[in-house]
C-alpha cells in the first residue's frame, strides 16, 4: 500500500462483526488496510486480540468505549473500568480511546461532568493514550454547544473523534465543524463516502488524521459491504492496495 504522509490514515470499525471479526480482518488485510478500530467489549482477552492482529498485519488505531460522563453516582466503578481498559490498551499499544459520552442525567451538573471527564482523561494520559470524545445522538455531548463547552471547561488534554452521521443528526454542518475544530480532531467516523465530504476532510483536517469507516447502524456486516466501502474511499483519498 502506498503510504503518503499527506493522506488521511485509513481505519475500519469492526465492532458490528462481533466475534466473527476475523472474517473482517482477513478481508481488510486483502485490501491492504493496516489498522482497525474495535469496541472494548471485544478485548476480553488482549493476548488473543494481539495475536489475531499480528496474523493479519493489522494494528488497533483506536478502541471505542462509553465514557458515562454524567454517571457520577457510579464514579468509583467507572474510574476503575477506565483504568482497566487503559491497561489493556497499553498492552496492545493502542494510541487512542474514543469515548461516547453516555446518557444525560438531570441530577449531574455540568461542572461535575467536566471534572469527571478531566479525571477520566488523566487516567488515559497516564498511559500515554489520547482521549477523543465521540459526540453521540441522545447522549450528554451531542450538539455543537455541548462540544464547545466541553473543550472550554475540561483542562486535561482532550480531542474529538466525531461521526458525520451524528453531526448531521445534530444539524451541524460538517464542513464548518471540521474547519472550526480542526486542531482538536484526531479522526472521523464516516458511514457513507461522499465526494464533497472528502474534499472537506482534505481541506480542513490535519495530516495523518484517522478516517474510520463504520458500517451503517443495524446493518448486517458483510464482505460485500467492506469491498464497497474500501473501493469508494480509494477514489478520494489516494489509498491504494
Amino acid at each position: 500500500m502506498r503510504n503518503d504522509p499527506s493522506m488521511l490514515n485509513l481505519s475500519y470499525h469492526v465492532s458490528q462483526w462481533k466475534h466473527d471479526y476475523l472474517t473482517a480482518f482477513k478481508r481488510l488485510c486483502e485490501h491492504g488496510v493496516q489498522s482497525v478500530e474495535m469496541g472494548s467489549a471485544l478485548l476480553q482477552n488482549p493476548s488473543v486480540i494481539k495475536s489475531d492482529l499480528e496474523a493479519h498485519n493489522l494494528t488497533l488505531s483506536s478502541v471505542f468505549e462509553f465514557g458515562h460522563f454524567q454517571s457520577i453516582h457510579r464514579k468509583r466503578e467507572i474510574l476503575m473500568h477506565h483504568r482497566l481498559l487503559a491497561h489493556k490498551l497499553e498492552l496492545l499499544r493502542v494510541p487512542m480511546v474514543a469515548l461516547a459520552p453516555g446518557l444525560r442525567y438531570k441530577h449531574t451538573t455540568l461542572s461535575e461532568m467536566y471534572r469527571f471527564v478531566g479525571e477520566i482523561t488523566n487516567i488515559y494520559a497516564s498511559y500515554n493514550i489520547t482521549t477523543a470524545i465521540h459526540p453521540h445522538f441522545k447522549q450528554c455531548i451531542f450538539y455543537e454547544e455541548d462540544i464547545k463547552s466541553l473543550l472550554e471547561n475540561v483542562h486535561s488534554p482532550l480531542f474529538l473523534l466525531p461521526d458525520t452521521f451524528h453531526l448531521n443528526l445534530a444539524n451541524i454542518d460538517c464542513h464548518s465543524f471540521f474547519r472550526q475544530f480542526s486542531t482538536f480532531i484526531k479522526g472521523v467516523h464516516i458511514r457513507e463516502p461522499l465526494h464533497g465530504l472528502f474534499s472537506s476532510l482534505h481541506t480542513h483536517l490535519p495530516k495523518n488524521c484517522l478516517l474510520i469507516i463504520e458500517e451503517k447502524e443495524k446493518a448486517s456486516p458483510s464482505i460485500a459491504t467492506i469491498d464497497n466501502n474500501i473501493e469508494e474511499v480509494k477514489k478520494f483519498i489516494g489509498f491504494e492496495a
